[in-house]
């Protein structure tokens, strides 16, 4: 399920996928092993936590409400507080909301809380004006993605951070008074040098995207085009984020081409990324609608996640009975997903496809 999800996620964001760069790039100032900051922050529910007490141990669950797979990890946050009360506390630190704290956000996070008060069954809290937990521990680490989770051992220091569906073994140890904080230190560290050095390496083509981004924008398909060519075969990434945009701009412009290039496509990444564009860009010649068809009913293993890239190839294609009966079957099935559910943006950008379809159809 979560290679599924992670396939998902590249067709998805990569429009999106720009903002890679900004992940870990400044120098990290709060680790493992370090002592934990002060908790400064809005308390929506449970006791305040003014002080980290020695001999108990506190998670930090960082969240928001826009965020599916944090959303999707409180039923287990909420089975581990229960299991542990007596040995620790619980809290979930609502993150990256709106860094002005206006009363909207306000209520809108405290009625979120409220509605889903039995799924969180632990303390809640939220960032203040000024964004003191993003900045004193989220940024702090170098982390800017949620959800994460930071579990503070009996001396008040930070023994582990990672993803809370993680966090089950290590929390076990670090209750038990087991836990070898520097070992996980060490790979922790290690694991975080290579994250960074991949990021650094996909920069080039994300700025490259950037710019083949607004060269589309403009309808300059030729400089895409002369663009794709020049970038190096070497570097990070261009298979995958590039082709999608040299493959549309030379359907626009060389069909022939274009359709002769796409038979000969072997990465499988790069194929995903390239068929799921074309299928999903209006106005392109009948012919690479069909071969995105061809290629979605084809595969030896059919992958659900593509359902939503076949429905638009077949709308593309003028066979909008089949795309809306196929957008159908996709919401149904992703909304199955309880446990790691889409985020909200994505299923609103797939419940508006369905109403365009179907207001195509009656037309």
């Amino acid at each position: 399920m979560r290679n599924n999800k992670m396939k998902l996620m590249k067709n998805v964001l990569l429009l999106l996928v720009c903002l890679i760069t900004s992940i870990c790039s400044r120098a990290e100032e709060l680790g493992i092993g370090d002592a934990a900051p002060v908790l400064k922050a809005h308390w929506l529910k449970g006791k305040p936590v003014e002080k980290f007490e020695k001999g108990h141990v506190y998670v930090l669950e960082f969240w928001a409400t826009w965020c599916g797979p944090c959303i999707g990890a409180m039923p287990h946050i909420t089975k581990l507080a229960k299991r542990y009360a007596a040995q620790a506390t619980f809290i979930g630190v609502n993150v990256f909301e709106n860094a002005k704290m206006d009363s909207g956000v306000v209520e809108k996070v405290e009625q979120f809380v409220k509605a889903n008060t039995t799924k969180m069954g632990y303390s809640v809290c939220m960032d203040e004006a000024g964004s003191f937990m993003a900045k004193n521990w989220m940024r702090a680490a170098g982390l800017s993605s949620i959800p994460a989770t930071m579990i503070i051992d009996q001396e008040g220091i930070i023994a582990w951070i990672g993803h809370p569906k993680a966090m089950d073994k290590p929390l076990e140890s670090i209750i038990a008074g087991a836990w070898d904080a520097r070992a996980f230190a060490i790979t922790y560290k290690e694991n975080r040098i290579e994250e960074k050095k991949r990021m650094e390496e996909s920069k080039p083509v994300m700025a490259m995207l950037t710019a083949m981004n607004e060269l589309m924008a403009a309808k300059n398909y030729k400089a895409v085009i002369d663009s794709f060519a020049r970038f190096p075969d070497t570097r990070h990434g261009k298979s995958e984020y590039l082709a999608p945009l040299y493959f549309k701009s030379l359907a626009y412009t060389d069909t022939l081409r274009a359709a002769k290039e796409l038979g000969l496509l072997a990465d499988s990444a790069s194929k995903e990324a390239v068929y799921a564009a074309l299928s999903g860009e209006e106005g392109l010649p009948l012919q690479f609608y069909q071969a995105c068809i061809n290629y979605y009913t084809s595969v030896k293993s059919a992958n659900p996640y593509n359902m939503s890239s076949l429905a638009a190839a077949y709308f593309n294609a003028g066979e909008t009975a089949k795309a809306i009966a196929l957008q159908q079957k996709w919401l149904k099935w992703i909304k199955k997903d309880k446990d790691e559910p889409p985020p909200a943006w994505y299923l609103q950008l797939e419940e508006e496809r369905l109403k365009k379809y179907k207001q195509a159809l009656r037309k």
